[in-house]
């Protein structure tokens, strides 16, 4: 599955795990309109439809810098939050992820996307 239909500049990175051979975040994803499957109305108070979801890349991953991961942002409903992927760029085999969480790359990525909630 794919993050065809997600703005990821709209979405929230609610974690990070990470290693030398995978990066995943969970993430409360901005769903566009076109999103047929996962697309509904927002809900009441919200700016957008949104769907919690974790998208691994699995890799040969290097930091270039961070992660960040001990000053997140607490939302008015309490939750805790790190910025969204402000960047996403691929250079030959290699994806750039980069976000105020860091910047991470990610060399012959392979995506996987689980989708936790709507």
């Amino acid at each position: 599955m794919e993050l065809e239909h997600v703005s990821l500049v709209d979405s929230f990175v609610l974690s990070i795990e990470s290693d030398e051979s995978y990066v995943a975040f969970e993430l409360d994803a901005a769903l566009e309109t076109a999103h047929e499957r996962f697309y509904e109305p927002p809900r009441p108070g919200e700016n957008g439809a949104y769907a919690h979801l974790r998208w691994c890349l699995r890799g040969e991953v290097w930091w270039n810098e961070g992660p960040h991961l001990d000053r997140p942002a607490i939302g008015a409903d309490g939750e805790r939050d790190f910025g969204g992927i402000d960047v996403w760029f691929s250079e030959g085999d290699v994806d750039h992820l980069e976000g105020e969480w860091g910047e991470v790359a990610v060399r012959g990525a392979v995506q996987t996307v689980e989708y936790l909630s709507p």
